[in-house]
């Protein structure tokens, strides 16, 4: 733990000096003398340094990786290593997407990890901001604009995959129309029937999400285990004979919580705009995209 905190101290020291976080009014003034550039023109570049901060007992090295998916969003990558009393130690924040907004030659980037939150500040020389190389050369994007509001609170939740539900429901007809009420052959729904539905979990994050089935005759939702969540969102039974017996089969559907995938968002009328770039439309508790839908559950 100390090590992380000594980690994350220094990074917000190197930060204000590395990235100049200085006051950006709200109008398009150039105060630094560097061009003034576009969110549509970033699209596609990538930019990268390192740094060294030493103190007392303790030298960390940091390197940033940042790359612009979209007019919205950036993809921040920091990591790096450092000693002090206790040894050497290596720290990775991983891929970071986040929002970005553009003021004259400056782009602000909020940027949070699993330990801490900061401002950074790009201050663009030409196409290259300041004290960063580039690490990718872009095409620039037809979009000049970035914009969009954030999602509404009546869009979160979960979102089942349609084509995952009438697959089960197919496969249940097709049992109870034979009047099998074997539970073995209910079974196999679980072995051979999963999707993947989204979550939207607040106004700029949306989530891919594991969702199966779980079938018995015993009537218990799924239980968690160590890594595995079941978050149950429908729940359906038939009743039937099986041989000599009267059985209830419950079905109940369920998404994992421990998501997939996550990204960042932003609502542009009823498109959603994700940070890899995908669109998804939204209208009347659906997601759409292309051919897939997703029903709010």
């Amino acid at each position: 733990m100390k090590n992380r905190i000594l980690q994350w101290m220094s990074v917000l020291l190197m930060g204000i000096a590395v990235f100049g976080v200085t006051a950006c009014g709200g109008d398009d003034s150039n105060d630094d003398g560097g061009s003034t550039i576009s969110a549509g023109s970033l699209v596609g570049w990538a930019f990268e340094k390192t740094e060294q901060y030493a103190s007392t007992g303790n030298v960390e090295t940091a390197h940033w990786y940042i790359e612009f998916k979209t007019t919205n969003f950036v993809m921040v990558h920091m990591w790096g290593n450092g000693y002090d009393e206790d040894g050497s130690y290596r720290w990775d924040h991983g891929e970071v997407d986040c929002m970005f907004t553009v003021s004259g030659n400056k782009v602000l980037i909020t940027y949070k990890n699993d330990i801490g939150e900061q401002e950074i500040v790009l201050t663009f020389r030409g196409t290259v901001p300041e004290g960063w190389t580039v690490a990718k050369t872009g095409s620039g994007a037809s979009e000049e604009g970035g914009g969009g509001t954030a999602g509404t609170s009546d869009m979160y939740g979960y979102y089942s995959s349609d084509s995952f539900t009438k697959s089960v429901a197919n496969y249940i007809n097709d049992l109870t129309s034979m009047g099998n009420y074997n539970e073995k052959s209910w079974e196999s729904i679980e072995e051979n029937l999963w999707g993947y539905g989204y979550q939207i979990q607040n106004g700029n994050t949306i989530n891919q999400m594991f969702e199966r089935v779980d079938v018995n005759t015993n009537g218990r939702e799924p239980k968690a285990e160590k890594g595995w969540t079941p978050v149950v969102y429908k729940t359906e039974s038939y009743s039937g004979r099986a041989g000599s017996k009267s059985v209830t089969i419950y079905v109940y559907y369920y998404y994992l919580a421990e998501y997939e995938k996550t990204w960042k968002y932003v609502v542009k009328g009823s498109i959603l705009e994700l940070s890899d770039g995908t669109k998804m439309e939204y209208s009347s508790k659906k997601l759409t995209q292309g051919n897939s839908s997703y029903t709010k559950r």
